[in-house]
């Protein structure tokens, strides 16, 4: 699923928290503003980056195997960074 900035349906960090609880493939666009957690994020193992530039290649570049250690991934963004303790522990 792509995050990208600008979102109406709440914000971009709102969106991110329920794409990566579902165990999607977070890509995220190239950005300059940053949520507390984002230290601990690693492109090629929580998620994709991209910018204009880079998304078609980017996107290309997710093979089967990445992909599912993208989704492996994404359930520990959720339990150990997003989880409601860590937030309220964030908070």
């Amino acid at each position: 699923q792509l995050n990208l900035p600008g979102s109406v349906s709440g914000s971009y960090s709102r969106n991110l928290n329920h794409l990566w609880l579902v165990g999607s493939v977070v890509a995220m666009w190239n950005a300059p503003f940053v949520e507390h957690y984002y230290p601990a994020l690693k492109e090629g193992e929580t998620h994709v980056a991209f910018d204009r530039e880079t998304a078609a290649a980017a996107l290309a570049a997710v093979t089967p195997e990445l992909r599912d250690k993208l989704v492996q991934n994404a359930r520990k963004v959720a339990d150990e960074l997003l989880c409601p303790d860590c937030l309220a522990n964030y908070w």
